[in-house]
């Protein structure tokens, strides 16, 4: 059996009904280049989609992941879909990560940024899944993975016959 599915099968097994796991990351043009921003964010909701825990990391906001305690706190016990949690829990993690200009790699307010937009998707990415509430076509497909096809093209060097 290959190693990923034996890590799916484990893990799988770990997470409950109520329990979604996302990793997110951004990273210049190159599948394998470094990120500038990743993320990993789960949360569990109970029968009535209260958040019974929490996880928020993110990587590519200092020399270490680290995580964001007030944010997880804050989220604790709320409704999770409910459209003022989200921007009060935007709120928490703006004032959370205070990143200076001289944030290694720089781009401290795009980095800023990214948490942001990883926190939205994975918030609508749950409400989604969970049957939450009805999304909006513009959410709707932002959430959604893109998927492409292996790019093709020709070149013609000299006259054409």
């Amino acid at each position: 059996m290959p190693y990923q599915i034996q890590i799916f099968e484990a893990l799988s097994e770990i997470i409950n009904h109520y329990q979604y796991v996302r990793a997110y990351k951004q990273s210049k043009r190159h599948y394998s280049a470094r990120a500038i921003v990743n993320a990993g964010l789960s949360v569990s909701l109970d029968h009535n989609f209260r958040v019974q825990e929490v996880f928020f990391a993110f990587g590519g906001i200092s020399g270490a992941v680290v995580r964001a305690p007030n944010a997880e706190n804050f989220i604790a016990g709320k409704k999770w879909g409910d459209e003022n949690v989200l921007r009060q829990l935007i709120q928490v993690l703006c004032e959370e990560f205070q990143l200076s200009f001289s944030v290694t790699g720089g781009m401290a307010t795009y980095r800023k940024t990214l948490i942001v937009g990883f926190i939205t998707k994975f918030w609508y990415d749950v409400t989604k899944s969970a049957n939450i509430a009805e999304l909006s076509p513009d959410i709707e497909n932002s959430i959604g993975e893109i998927k492409r096809g292996v790019s093709k093209g020709s070149q013609t060097i000299g006259r054409p016959e």
